[in-house]
C-alpha cells in the first residue's frame, strides 16, 4: 500500500515537471513571437516612415540643391576639374541627370536614431542624405506613449542641411583609337596631342607592308579622363568631314578608296602586265623577246626587274614548254598605300603545254606598282603569289 502511494507521488511530480518544462517552451516561444513581431512591425512602420519622406525630399531636391550658397554644387562643381565642359555645362549636365536619372536608395544606418539614404545616377553614387528620428509631444494615452517607446516608432524627418555630395561619382573617361590624321571632339573640345597614349599603331590590314615601305597610315590612340556626366563626342576624317567607325569592320574602312576612273586604269594595267608576265614566267617563247615586251610594264631597276634579268639565264637552254594561253585576270582590289604606291590583289588563269601534259594554272597574286599620276604611267616593281593552283590535262 504504501510502495503505491510513493508511485503515485513520483508520477505526478514528473508530470509537473514536464508541464512546466512545456508552459515555459511555450511561454519563451510566445515572447519571442511577439517581440518578433514587434520589431518587424517597428521595422515597416520605420520604412513606412521614411521612404515617404525621402522621396518628398527628393522631389524638391532639384530647385533646392541649387540654392544651397557654399555647400551646394554650383559651388562644388566650380571647384572641380573638367578640362573639356565649363562651370555651366556641367551644371546642366547634372540637372539633366536628377531630372531624368536621379534615384534615393537606402544606405547604412549609423544608429537607431539615425540612418543614410544614398542618391545615384545609373551606377553612380553622388550624394548622400541623412534621415533622423526626432522626439515629439507625448500623447494623452500613455499606453501608445509606452508602445512608441519600447519599439522606438519616433517620427523620421530628413536632415536638409546635411545632404552631401560626391560629383566625383559622376566622372567618367573617354578612350579612343583613331587614325592619325582624323579628329576627335570631346564634348565639342578637340583633343591635342597631350591627350595620345599611343601613336604609330599600324593598321591590320597594311602589317605585311610597314617594313618595306615608309610613310605608311597609322592610328592613334587618345585617352581623357574628368568628364563630367555623359560623354558626347564627335569624329571628323582627313576632310573635316563627321565620320563613324564600324567596329564590325577591320582598318580597311579608314582606307580611301581609289576613284572608278582610276581603278579602271589598273585594270587595264593589270590585264596588260599579267598576261606579259605570265608569258614570260611560263617560258614558251624566245626569252629575250618576251623580256623586252614586259619591261614596259616593270619599274627600272626595281627588285622585279632583276628578278626578271636573272631569269633568263636559268630558262634558256632547257625550254620545252609551248603552246601559251592566257584565260583573263580578274583585279579584285587596289589598295593605296601612299605616295604614289599601290597594291592590286589579282587573280589569273593561263596555261602551257608541257613535257608531260597541258598544264592550267590559277594563280592570286598581289602586284605592288608605282604610279605617277602626272604622266599616267604606272610600272610593277615587285610580285607576291599568294595562291597558285595547277591541274594537269595529260595529252591535252
Amino acid at each position: 500500500m504504501e510502495k503505491t502511494k510513493k508511485r503515485k507521488v513520483k508520477i505526478g511530480k514528473l508530470v509537473y515537471i514536464v508541464f512546466m518544462v512545456v508552459w515555459a517552451a511555450v511561454l519563451c516561444f510566445g515572447t519571442y513571437y511577439l517581440w518578433s513581431s514587434v520589431r518587424t512591425f517597428a521595422q515597416y512602420w520605420e520604412d513606412a516612415q521614411v521612404a515617404p519622406k525621402v522621396e518628398a525630399y527628393k522631389d524638391k531636391l532639384n530647385e533646392q540643391i541649387w540654392e544651397s550658397g557654399d555647400k551646394g554644387v554650383i559651388k562644388t562643381i566650380s571647384e572641380m576639374e573638367h578640362p573639356y565642359q565649363t562651370d555651366e555645362e556641367c551644371v546642366q549636365v547634372l540637372k539633366e541627370i536628377m531630372a531624368e536619372d536621379l534615384r534615393c536608395l537606402p544606405g547604412v544606418r549609423v544608429d537607431d536614431q539615425k540612418r543614410t539614404y544614398d542618391l545615384f545616377s545609373g551606377h553612380s553614387k553622388f550624394g548622400q542624405v541623412f534621415v533622423v528620428q526626432r522626439a515629439f509631444e507625448p500623447d494623452e494615452n500613455p499606453l501608445v506613449n509606452l508602445a512608441i517607446e519600447k519599439m522606438s516608432a519616433y517620427p523620421w524627418e530628413v536632415e536638409e542641411d546635411s545632404v552631401q555630395f560626391f560629383l566625383d561619382g559622376l566622372y567618367t573617361s573617354f578612350d579612343i583609337t583613331v587614325p592619325e590624321n582624323y579628329t576627335v571632339l570631346v564634348n565639342g573640345h578637340p583633343l591635342t596631342m597631350d591627350n595620345v597614349v599611343e601613336s604609330g599603331i599600324h593598321y591590320n590590314v597594311l602589317e605585311e607592308y610597314y617594313e618595306e615601305f615608309e610613310g605608311l597610315p597609322t592610328k592613334t590612340r587618345y585617352h581623357v579622363e574628368q568628364i563630367f556626366g555623359h560623354v558626347d563626342y564627335q569624329l571628323l576624317d582627313a576632310n573635316g568631314n563627321p565620320t563613324e567607325i564600324d567596329p564590325e569592320q577591320d582598318d580597311s574602312q579608314f582606307i580611301e578608296p581609289v576613284s572608278q576612273e582610276l581603278f579602271d586604269r589598273f585594270d587595264g594595267f593589270n590585264t596588260q602586265f599579267t598576261k606579259r608576265y605570265l608569258e614570260f614566267c611560263a617560258g614558251t617563247g624566245e626569252m629575250w623577246y618576251e623580256y623586252n615586251i614586259l619591261q614596259h610594264f616593270v619599274l627600272k631597276d626595281s627588285d622585279l626587274a632583276s628578278r626578271l634579268y636573272r631569269m633568263i639565264d636559268s630558262y634558256m637552254g632547257w625550254q620545252h614548254n609551248y603552246n601559251y594561253n592566257f584565260n583573263g585576270s580578274t583585279l579584285n582590289s587596289v589598295t593605296a598605300l601612299g605616295n604614289g604606291i599601290y597594291v592590286l590583289d589579282v587573280s589569273a588563269d593561263a596555261g602551257s603545254q608541257m613535257p608531260a601534259g597541258y598544264v592550267k594554272v590559277h594563280r592570286d597574286m598581289k602586284i605592288y606598282v608605282k604610279y605617277f599620276a602626272d604622266k599616267d604611267e604606272a610600272f610593277a616593281f615587285s610580285v607576291v603569289d599568294y595562291n597558285t593552283e595547277e591541274s594537269d590535262y595529260i595529252g591535252g
